[in-house]
């Protein structure tokens, strides 16, 4: 497991750098009645240590979660940037912690000095949360600002805190006979001089860092494992690819304001298919636009793990979380829809004529719908609706900017629901082909007001 690895690795190379700063602990300036003699803040020794132990820990933790799933400048720029934040974080953490701790020292009337104080012991306890705060998140923004990282990053802080409190508590006992062995030396060899007991303290100190990196690498990786569902993972080269987490029970993919965003393409639409976690199984609704699963046209298909899917120009390909995909789904393969389209001609709808008294009757509701990639419903009732931007609209797509403010109607009519264009700016389309007079909509054709994408289902 390289995190824990990674974890440990970092808290060790920090205090190999802090190391020729130990002398900066040692401040005879401050008499050792004054609690801020007890604590490190404002020493060059603390601000290279944890300033450093941030920067590495985030640093090595990025390249691990990100290397392979991103393109190479990317994680690069990403590695440093973030490094920096949670070097920032890290010291600024501590630092903090460590003013609490003096100005609660300074107003308590308790004597004694280290852990004794009410200060050294919110210090000693609170250490491994606050460092795991200050690292845990730049490690999520690192990999991708979404909500469910945050989430994770949540999930890795509250359970790393309490593992580095147990790690750091076994640590401390452990480090006791070396703590207490370095604080005698140091007394016996400068008895009057107290102000070396900090530089005495730090092997205690590396231990309990190289437990907070230890729980914090446990954690994160198994949160990661315990919390993905699977991955979408397009290629670049033959070892350069991106992947995007499935986190979420519909996502949606294309190349418009999409979650799995396909940039740089040749026919693949806004919105062009919607990935949905049905069970413990996902399944790919593809009637929006042309969609192949391993070279075959698909409608609704249930994915298996490898599976391989073409869009446009580019081939995606399906990683489940387990490398199974899931059994409880029937494995099938769902042709997509062929309709063939034909221009007809302009129909005059006439109202059926009443039996009994020979009034007019309007036509009755079609028993059709259009679904959206969202899976919102639209009831094509009986007569005319219209569909637009403006509020007036029956059927209002307002925040479609690709959709005139009247864009097209749709009418109940003796034959069927016929649509047409209203002389819209970017076409009105059926089964991808732009309509250029009145249609008949049937049961899975797929329509187009725009870049808007519907597909005709029965009620």
């Amino acid at each position: 497991m390289p995190l824990p690895i990674a974890g440990m690795l970092a808290a060790f190379l920090s205090f190999v750098l802090a190391a020729p700063y130990v002398g900066t602990l040692t401040r005879p300036q401050l008499d050792f009645s004054d609690p801020a003699s007890h604590y490190t803040l404002g020493t060059t020794w603390a601000l290279i240590q944890h300033s450093s132990f941030g920067l590495l820990l985030v640093g090595f933790f990025v390249p691990v979660l990100l290397l392979g799933r991103r393109p190479f400048l990317h994680v690069v720029l990403a590695t440093v940037v973030w490094s920096l934040v949670g070097g920032l974080l890290s010291v600024g953490f501590d630092s903090m912690l460590d003013a609490v701790a003096i100005s609660i020292d300074r107003s308590s009337s308790k004597d004694g000095g280290g852990l004794m104080r009410p200060g050294g012991f919110i210090v000693h306890h609170f250490y491994g949360l606050f460092q795991t705060i200050a690292l845990a998140f730049p490690i999520a923004f690192a990999s991708g600002a979404t909500k469910h990282r945050f989430k994770r990053a949540l999930i890795a802080t509250a359970v790393g805190a309490v593992f580095s409190e147990i790690a750091t508590t076994v640590a401390g006992v452990v480090m006791i006979p070396f703590a207490v062995s370095s604080i005698m030396n140091s007394a016996s060899k400068n008895p009057g001089d107290l102000s070396g007991l900090l530089a005495a303290s730090i092997p205690g100190w590396q231990a309990s860092a190289i437990a907070v990196g230890l729980a914090l690498g446990l954690t994160m990786g198994l949160v990661e494992y315990m919390t993905r569902t699977g991955f979408i993972r397009r290629m670049y080269g033959r070892k350069e690819f991106k992947e995007w987490e499935l986190a979420g029970t519909h996502l949606r993919i294309g190349s418009g304001e999409v979650e799995i965003r396909l940039d740089s393409c040749q026919g693949v639409e806004p919105v062009h298919a919607v990935l949905s976690m049905q069970g413990n199984q996902h399944v790919l609704d593809s009637r929006f636009a042309p969609t192949l699963v391993n070279g075959i046209p698909v409608g609704v298909q249930p994915l298996m793990h490898g599976d391989r899917l073409q869009m446009g120009d580019v081939e995606l390909i399906y990683l489940a979380k387990d490398a199974s995909g899931g059994v409880p789904m029937p494995r099938h393969y769902t042709p997509a829809p062929v309709v063939q389209v034909a221009p007809v001609a302009p129909v005059v709808s006439i109202a059926p004529v009443s039996p009994v008294d020979g009034t007019m009757t309007s036509p009755t509701a079609s028993g059709l719908v259009l679904v959206d990639s969202a899976g919102t419903r639209f009831a094509l009732d009986g007569g005319e609706q219209t569909v637009g931007r403006d509020l007036g609209n029956s059927i209002v797509l307002a925040n479609q900017s690709t959709v005139s403010r009247r864009h097209a109607t749709i009418s109940s009519t003796p034959q069927g629901v016929e649509l047409r264009d209203e002389g819209s700016s970017n076409g009105t389309f059926q089964n991808g082909l732009r309509i250029t007079g009145p249609v008949m909509l049937r049961p899975g054709d797929r329509i187009g007001f725009g870049s808007a994408k519907f597909v005709v289902e029965s009620q």
